[in-house]
């Protein structure tokens, strides 16, 4: 009997097979994602999930593949043909962009080809990105394809869409934008702004400044407020999101006396039609590196190229950013010559402005990496913090505590002397002394479900699952508890897993409020009790946040692997796990007083490790970067 196998990657591809193929005893359904799972379990249609033919191993050596590629243009040829003022063009693509693309594109090719290896079928029925890994792996195995459908895959690089959410009244709204839309009306908007409230900073400025990338000046106002005697000036580059998005965010600019860098200052016309002349060169440059077969060694896995399955949208990629990147090297190589730059602070080393003004920093201005979330690493996950940039970042590191200091000395071999611990600056206001907003006698628990990183190649269909099982269950057994309310808070990002994680919430329970991206301090401060949902590898930071404003916390993990996290040795929350008798375990942490006063000292003593110069951290750091 012949095995015919059908992989849907997409619920409209169902609809493009006849019934007799789906009905057939010959015939095997793969479900390739949790849409397309419970798609077809609603139907009732015998499927399995594809992603149980990885082992752990491969999820593990998925990401390390990615992360292999990530220098993929250092090679004499490319950075010979691709260099500008010693910048490779092809390198300032943002690295986590990058690595969001490829992962996906490595994990469908790992699912496909740990199933065609065990199971050998004779023919398969795939939507035609499917057909191009296939036509890959079956060269020697005459498996017959079969197109289930002429519709050519939209690949799609994360940046390419922007998506912007703002409340018109009570309503939620969100739109999104193209990349060069977005562009066009940020530097419209921007232009305006700093032209009616004089927030420019131009060229041939003599003051020396403190040059900060891509920062939030909300999210850091403890730190920009401290530093609003410094003798110099305080300046933003802000190239991917804006400095100034509403009312707050131009009212504290104003008030912190800071300085918004943007490129229309600084590029003349001369500059432009020059970019313009540059951009055909290194497009004709493309062309001739894409047509020879130079790249197709450089993206192996397992012994198979896999570079006729990312050729086309990388070139299109370059082709519709080749200006822009070029554009960023001009705006930055001036910025380093006509300002007196006595600093640069960055929150990462991956995107494209950090890239640029970090490659073409040639004299050496001192340049600090300040630590922006919560990553408490521990060995058996440090193959993950590769990510975070920690060990390969060239200068200054400023961490939040010691616990963060022992793991680069110790792990990451990083001198001391690189070192600075500063504390958080973003999170000192969570130690100010709020009155609460709680008027009623109700007990508030907070869910916080934190997301599943798909760039981190551990998750799947089977995680889906097990949160769906945990928030059904959770929800029943609050049910029957008397005088309690639930609230849910997303994480922040805009991504399609925040609104999976929503639609699922609405439909286990449509009368538990869902809070995205209103400021998690306010929400924190409402609540008694925080039931943080830790999904994968790293903790959330909303997790230290609630142990910051001393509400007890259960935190409820998702991963079988016990992670040796300090904050779990210190008995600073209530370890469990979604397997653990979770009615027992609310009612100890809504109800058991001793335990919840237990839990808060605890909770203390390990921030006394975890954070420095609490509630001073911004002081402190200001203070540092005062004498650069």
């Amino acid at each position: 009997m012949a095995k015919i196998f059908i992989f849907l990657d997409d619920t409209s591809e169902f609809y493009k097979l006849s019934k007799n193929l789906i009905n057939s005893s010959e015939a095997k359904i793969f479900s390739f994602n949790i849409i397309v799972h419970k798609f077809l379990e609603d139907k009732k249609i015998e499927h399995e999930i594809a992603e149980s033919y990885l082992s752990k191993e491969d999820h593990f050596k998925i990401f390390d593949t990615t992360v292999s590629f990530w220098e993929w243009h250092e090679s004499e040829r490319i950075n010979k043909e691709f260099q500008y003022e010693d910048v490779n063009v092809l390198g300032l693509l943002n690295t986590a962009e990058f690595h969001h693309f490829l992962v996906r594109e490595l994990y469908k090719f790992f699912v496909i080809k740990r199933i065609i290896e065990k199971e050998k079928p004779d023919k398969i029925f795939v939507n035609n990105r499917f057909k191009n890994i296939i036509s890959k792996l079956s060269s020697n195995n005459h498996i017959s394809i079969n197109q289930i459908d002429t519709k050519k895959y939209n690949f799609l690089f994360y940046w390419d869409k922007i998506s912007y959410e703002f409340n018109l009244g009570k309503f939620p709204i969100s739109i999104q934008l193209s990349r060069n839309n977005y562009q066009r009306i940020k530097t419209f908007f921007e232009s305006i702004i700093c032209k009616l409230f004089s927030l420019d900073l131009k060229p041939n400025e003599n003051k020396k400044i403190i040059l900060f990338v891509e920062f939030n000046p909300l999210q850091y106002s403890e730190l920009f407020e401290n530093l609003k005697n410094y003798e110099g000036i305080v300046s933003l580059l802000n190239y991917r999101r804006p400095a100034v998005w509403n009312m707050d965010s131009l009212n504290f600019l104003r008030k912190s006396n800071c300085k918004l860098i943007r490129m229309e200052n600084f590029l003349n016309p001369s500059d432009k039609k020059l970019i313009s002349d540059l951009v055909i060169d290194y497009l004709e440059k493309l062309e001739r590196l894409w047509a020879d077969d130079y790249l197709k060694n450089k993206f192996t896995v397992e012994g198979i190229t896999i570079w006729p399955l990312v050729k086309e949208i990388l070139f299109e990629t370059f082709r519709k950013r080749i200006y822009e990147y070029l554009s960023l090297i001009f705006f930055t190589k001036k910025i380093l010559a006509k300002t007196n730059v006595g600093c640069i602070v960055t929150l990462n080393l991956f995107g494209e402005s950090e890239k640029a003004i970090l490659n073409l920093n040639k004299n050496n201005k001192p340049s600090i990496l300040l630590e922006h979330g919560f990553a408490n690493y521990v060995p058996e996950i440090s193959r993950f913090d590769i990510t975070s940039g920690l060990g390969i970042f060239k200068d200054k590191i400023a961490v939040w505590g010691d616990i963060q200091k022992q793991y680069l000395v110790n792990v990451l071999k990083i001198p001391e002397k690189k070192i600075l611990v500063v504390g958080s600056p973003r999170h000192d206001k969570f130690f100010r002394q709020m009155i609460s907003t709680k008027t009623d006698s109700v007990r508030t628990v907070l869910i916080t479900p934190g997301l599943f990183d798909q760039t981190n190649a551990q998750s799947g269909t089977f995680s889906y699952l097990r949160l769906e099982n945990l928030l059904r269950k959770t929800f029943k057994i609050f049910e029957s508890f008397q005088n309690v309310k639930l609230i849910v808070k997303l994480h922040p990002a805009q991504n399609p897993d925040s609104e999976y994680i929503k639609k699922l919430i609405n439909q286990l329970n449509p009368d538990v409020m869902i809070y995205h991206t209103e400021p998690i301090q306010k929400i924190l401060e409402y609540c008694d009790t925080v039931v943080n949902i830790h999904t994968e590898v790293l903790p959330s930071t909303v997790l230290l946040e609630a142990l910051i404003m001393e509400k007890p916390v259960m935190n409820i993990s998702l991963v079988d692997e016990n992670h040796n996290f300090q904050f779990i040795k210190d008995n600073a929350v209530m370890q469990v796990t979604d397997k653990s008798d979770l009615e027992k375990h609310f009612k100890t942490i809504l109800y058991d007083e001793d335990l919840r006063k237990e839990l808060i000292k605890n909770a203390q003593k390990h921030l006394q490790s975890y954070l420095s110069n609490q509630g001073k951290a911004s002081k402190h750091f200001a203070g540092i970067l005062k004498l650069f």
